[in-house]
């Protein structure tokens, strides 16, 4: 409980780092526009400013060439300074009026386009913001899954640890219990064959010395052993029951070790995935959106049939 506890506030605080990164990141945007904006108000200003410079050194000059003409006593001098004037003042201004028209023009249209970008780069940032949302959705949806099958996982091994003892605890049964083999046909010995064939016996080793009754020498037939067939039968019956068991377990252990395998490079593409959404929507607003991850996938759980596991054929023919 105090681990979940943990993982739940590293969660959170995960999650609260990632909102400051994209609040800074979303200033910063913001920051940089509004110096652009800045930078481009204050050329505009120093163009106005020499546009003022220019507007009044021509005034300057206009009045002194006017002063000089004044001073003119001759009608035909004073004629042609008339005329100078006309053409370098008068024209000159026409030829700027046309000028400045065609860039009104150029300037309307550039603030047209810059209205285009703006509503197009806020629409992808709109687009970004709920994909990433979504992103941030199925990746705790997967995290949670993730959490579950690892639950699971460890619940699943501890079962195939207790099959493994239960396993062994049956074999040493096995071992420690002698076992009979079935009659003969030719059914109870006479007393004096009886007789003689247990002086032509061995003698039965115990189970502790690592040999059972049963392994004698090729010769010796005819021998009987303690314990009953019928019993023997039933624990090999168990057994392959339990081997079974075993091997659905680790099928199952398999299929779960798969599906957490999948998870994880699930949830390492769509981290990849997000840290690269937030990279193109800060540096190319005219890219797309990135695709919505894939959908969950079938859980091992719900695949999980008891024909999916195969049998030993050791074990099938122990049970038969």
């Amino acid at each position: 409980e105090q681990i979940m506890q943990m993982r739940e506030t590293i969660r959170e605080l995960d999650d609260e780092l990632q909102r400051d990164y994209r609040s800074n990141v979303s200033l910063e945007q913001l920051l940089s526009e509004k110096q652009g904006k800045i930078d481009s108000l204050q050329a505009e200003v120093k163009k106005a400013r020499q546009v003022v410079l220019e507007k009044e050194r021509f005034i300057n000059f206009f009045g002194r060439d006017l002063h000089r003409i004044v001073g003119f006593t001759d009608a035909h001098q004073l004629r042609e300074g008339v005329k100078q004037v006309y053409r370098t003042y008068v024209k000159r201004d026409t030829v700027e009026l046309e000028t400045s028209a065609e860039d009104l023009q150029v300037q309307a249209e550039f603030t047209q386009q810059r209205q285009y970008m703006e509503r197009a780069l806020q629409a992808l940032k709109t687009s970004v913001g709920r994909t990433e949302e979504q992103t941030r959705l199925d990746f705790r949806e997967k995290v949670t899954e993730n959490e579950k099958l690892i639950t699971e996982c460890n619940r699943l091994r501890k079962d195939n640890k207790e099959l493994r003892a239960q396993l062994a605890a049956l074999r040493r049964e096995q071992l420690q219990a002698p076992a009979r083999r079935p009659a003969t046909s030719a059914g109870v010995l006479r007393p004096g064959t009886a007789g003689a064939s247990s002086g032509m016996l061995p003698p039965a080793e115990s189970p502790a010395n690592g040999v059972l009754s049963g392994s004698s020498k090729p010769g010796s037939r005819g021998q009987l052993f303690k314990g009953s067939a019928s019993v023997s039968g039933r624990d090999r019956s168990r057994m392959a029951e339990v081997m079974l068991q075993n091997e659905g377990q680790q099928q199952e252990n398999e299929m779960q070790r798969a599906e957490i395998r999948r998870l994880r490079e699930q949830v390492h593409v769509l981290l990849s995935h997000s840290g690269a959404t937030g990279a193109v929507a800060s540096e190319e607003p005219n890219e797309q959106p990135p695709e919505r991850p894939m959908e969950r996938p079938q859980s091992s759980q719900d695949a999980r049939t008891p024909s999916s596991v195969p049998r030993n054929p050791r074990a099938q023919s122990a049970l038969r």
